[in-house]
């Protein structure tokens, strides 16, 4: 936890800056902008909503004593499809943004983000309560999560630098092998639970 702390607090000051010191400026050429006052204590406390939300729910299944879905967990290719169907819409609300000229009222980007939020939350809650749902089924929902940022990405890549876009390219196919070694690693280990098991 501590590490992915860190991870995630130097990503969100890079994602941050190149955001409002690199993209806004050199790309979009739109002024600064300076977010007013209670829309950052309005973030702040949904942070602190969310956290203390999810603390309070930690052994919520636990508790619960729910049964389990009866219908046995699909194939990892599958749950890789539907994680892949599930994610690339994300890419067009976040389109809103960067893509000047499109305006919408407000909530109606932010209601379709909580609905497909939610139906999204159930569908994974199903998926993982599935009996048979182990660590490959994990590895297949995290790698096309990331795999949709890998190819979402490049689609504002006609304004970058070749050495950007090299960079990039070389760094997802670093993160593409990183994904197959873990998914090797935990393929022999299923293998070596499942003969120890018979043993």
């Amino acid at each position: 936890m501590a590490i992915t702390s860190i991870v995630f607090a130097v990503g969100s000051f890079i994602a941050w800056f190149l955001w409002i010191k690199i993209a806004r400026a050199k790309v979009l050429h739109v002024p600064r902008y300076n977010p007013p006052l209670p829309a950052l204590l309005a973030g702040v406390l949904m942070i602190a909503a969310l956290s203390l939300a999810a603390y309070a729910l930690r052994n919520a299944d636990t508790r619960a004593a729910q049964p389990q879905a009866r219908t046995s967990a699909p194939a990892p290719w599958v749950v890789g499809i539907v994680t892949l169907l599930f994610g690339f819409p994300w890419y067009e609300l976040m389109g809103l943004v960067f893509v000047p000229g499109r305006h919408l009222a407000f909530w109606i980007p932010a209601l379709v983000a909580c609905l497909w939020a939610t139906l999204t939350y159930m569908l994974a809650r199903w998926f993982s309560r599935s009996p048979g749902w182990c660590d490959i089924h994990r590895w297949s929902a995290v790698f096309c999560a990331s795999l949709v940022c890998m190819i979402a990405g490049f689609l504002g890549s006609g304004s970058w630098s070749r050495m950007d876009l090299v960079a990039k390219a070389i760094l997802n196919v670093a993160a593409v092998a990183g994904f197959m070694w873990l998914a090797l690693k935990i393929t022999r280990r299923s293998k070596q639970r499942s003969v120890d098991h018979k043993m």
